[in-house]
């Protein structure tokens, strides 16, 4: 079953409303900027808000706003990013995968995507990993022999990424990998969730489903 990708009207409309406004805000600012003989931080912030917000305004126009489409699974709407794209997305309702371009089905459980889309939980202290028919660590994406390699994520706070204080933290964990691939396994924050607890994201919808079995 697929389920077609169409222009979320609405969504469309509302962004690119706001995105005139900030636009507009941020041109007005650059304005007041040259009257007034702004220093350099004053300028460069304006000059970010009014590219970014047109330039967001006009990407819209260009790729006809963004995608909306139903969960091939539930039935369940889903808003997928700007229409035009290619999309790897995990239902809000039901949690099932689907993926494509004008339309969307359900991902096969052979599927590896071109990055770390796939979600577990991860907890540190129980965690087991999959095996290949040697009995040795399986990589996450050919099945061969692995070995374990430290991987990291860094959490950025907002007042580090904008350079005004806040601070960066850093979390490390040791993942299967082969010579081969060292992308099969990434470490991500689940954003929706109160505490943002660490999960694992995997690219092997397969080694997924083995590292959710063993872990369950």
């Amino acid at each position: 079953m697929s389920t077609p990708v169409t222009i979320d009207t609405d969504k469309t409309k509302k962004a690119r409303i706001s995105m005139g406004v900030m636009g507009s805000i941020g041109v007005a600012l650059l304005g007041a900027g040259f009257a007034f003989d702004w220093q350099f931080v004053g300028m460069f912030w304006s000059g970010v808000l009014a590219l970014g917000s047109l330039g967001g305004l006009a990407m819209t126009f260009k790729k006809g706003g963004f995608a909306m489409a139903d969960c091939p699974s539930c039935g369940a709407p889903m808003q997928l990013g700007e229409f035009g794209d290619t999309f790897l997305h995990r239902c809000g309702k039901c949690q099932s995968y689907s993926h494509g371009k004008d339309s969307m089905e359900l991902v096969g459980d052979d599927h590896v995507a071109e990055t770390a889309a796939f979600i577990s939980p991860m907890n540190p202290e129980t965690l087991r990993w999959p095996r290949n028919e040697l009995d040795h660590l399986a990589c996450p994406i050919c099945d061969a022999k692995a070995e374990l390699v430290e991987i990291e994520l860094a959490d950025v706070s907002a007042g580090a990424a904008l350079g005004v204080g806040g601070k960066v933290t850093t979390y490390k964990y040791k993942v299967p990998q082969c010579p081969e691939h060292d992308d099969g396994i990434a470490l991500e924050k689940e954003w929706e969730a109160e505490d943002q607890p660490l999960v694992m994201a995997f690219r092997s919808r397969a080694y997924q489903l083995r590292y959710d079995e063993l872990n369950s």
